[in-house]
Order: C-alpha cells, then structure tokens, then sequence
C-alpha cells in the first residue's frame, strides 16, 4: 500500500514539471512569434509609406520661375540710380562794415548737419557781395571771420539764409563791424588779501550765440596779465557774458558781466576778492 502510493506522487510530481516545462517553452515561443510579427509590421508599414512621400514632392517643373517678373524691377532700380542729391541753387552774402585791416573769409555751413558747404576770401573794399553758385536748399549758417580757420568757432559775425530755389538768387546782409573789449580786474576796497590778480582766467561767452567762441579757443578763456588786465580782440556786435576763475565780483558788478559790446564800461574795473 504505501509502495502504491509513492508511485503515484512520483507520476504527480512529473507531470507538474512537464506541464512547467510546456509552459515556459510556450511562452518562449509567443515572444518570438510577437517579435517576428512587429518586425514584418514595421516593414509592411515603411512600404505603404514610401508611396505617399513620393506622392507629396512637389515636381521641379511646377514651381513658377520668378525670375521674369523681377528682371525688369531690377532694372529699374539700376536705371535710377542712387537717391537723388538735395537740390542745389545760387546764394549771394553781402557785407557790410568799414574796410578791415586784414582779409575777410565768408563760409557757409549746413544748417542740419553742421557739415561745411563753401567758402570764399573777401580781398576788396566793403560793402562787397559774393556769389556762391551751387549751395544745397535749405537753411544755412553764413559766417564772417578772419581766415577759413576761424569760421568755425571763432566768427566775427554770423546769420542764418533761407536758400531756395527761385528765379534771382536768395541771400543775406552780414554788418561787420569788429572792435577790442578790454576789462581790468581790481581788488574791491574791503579786500584786505594780497592774493594776485595776475594770471586769473576770464571767459568770454556770447549771450545771443551758444556756437561762438574767442577765436579758435575752445573754452574761450584769456588770462590776466600783472595788472588784472585782458583785452579780447576781433569781436562783432552783439550781447557778452564774462565770467572768471579765481576771482569772486562784488554782488554790485554782476550785471555789468552781462552786456552788449558797444555799452560796457572799459575804462571801470570790475571789483572783486581773487582767490
């Protein structure tokens, strides 16, 4: 009896692990067979899609050639050219004043720009009048100086001319009339200090002109000699400011530092405490 029952859990025994074995060798097989069918899937698919790619290129001969219809845009434009330059017409400066010592130099700068236009050199008595020939439309700086140098900064004289294109020429009357400033420096009468007066810088601005300056001097500034004196020469009509460095005016000479030309008192120093 247990002889018969040890031969049957050996039999039990080995058909479980038969039926294991089947069953892992099955489940093999079904990942193999899924692999096989999703590569013949991937390939069927890439066919089926080669097809419509080549169905959705575009021929090269449907493509419109533009080539025509910009040609003769292009040479339009080659035919015109660059912009077109401002146009240009004749201006005429008159001067007016006393004859001067020394050679005058008229010159025009552009009124926008800033950039130089022409020039011309006055060699003959006065009144005299220039004719400049070809001067861009528009409203320009006319200056009087002494040299071409000079007409930069330091102009005797300055006025602006509408130029337009008409039949006589346009133009403008330039006065020039040139004379000396002289101003003295003086300690005023509480200063008891003994600083000097000798070597203070003075500058000299115009009221009604923010582009002039002394001569070609940038910052317009002429210094004292032994005695507080500086005497600024070559200047044209119009409203001055002085101003110094190192040397403080009395409250009572304030407005005299403001003035036109032909009103100051040059003979009056101006009383102050240099520093």
């Amino acid at each position: 009896m247990g002889d018969a029952v040890r031969s049957v859990l050996v039999k039990v025994i080995t058909i479980r692990a038969l039926i294991s074995i089947a069953v892992c060798l099955l489940v093999a097989f079904l990942a193999w067979a899924g692999s096989i069918t999703a590569f013949w899937s991937i390939q069927t698919v890439e066919q089926d899609v080669a097809p419509r790619r080549s169905e959705l290129s575009i021929p090269k001969d449907t493509i419109p050639d533009l080539a025509p219809r910009l040609r003769p845009r292009l040479k339009a434009v080659d035919a015109a050219g660059p912009s077109p330059e401002r146009q240009r017409a004749p201006c005429r400066v008159k001067i007016e004043g006393k004859n001067p010592q020394t050679a005058l130099y008229v010159a025009i700068i552009d009124g926008e720009s800033g950039a130089w236009i022409g020039g011309q050199a006055v060699n003959a008595p006065l009144p005299h009048t220039l004719t400049f020939d070809s001067i861009p439309i528009g409203r320009h700086d006319v200056r009087i100086a002494r040299d071409k140098h000079r007409a930069r900064s330091g102009y005797l004289a300055r006025a602006d001319v509408e130029v337009t294109v008409a039949r006589e020429p346009g133009g403008v009357t330039i006065l020039c009339a040139t004379r000396s400033l002289r101003v003295k420096l003086a300690r005023s009468p509480q200063d008891a200090k003994s600083n000097s007066i000798e070597s203070i810088p003075v500058i000299l601005r115009r009221q009604d002109d923010s582009k002039w300056r002394y001569q070609t001097v940038p910052s317009s500034v002429a210094l004292t000699d032994a005695q507080g004196q500086v005497t600024f020469v070559d200047l044209g009509a119009g409203t001055y400011v002085l101003s110094m460095q190192g040397f403080d005016p009395d409250a009572g000479e304030l407005k005299r530092l403001v003035f036109r030309l032909d009103e100051f008192d040059q003979d009056t120093p101006v009383l102050g405490r240099p520093r």
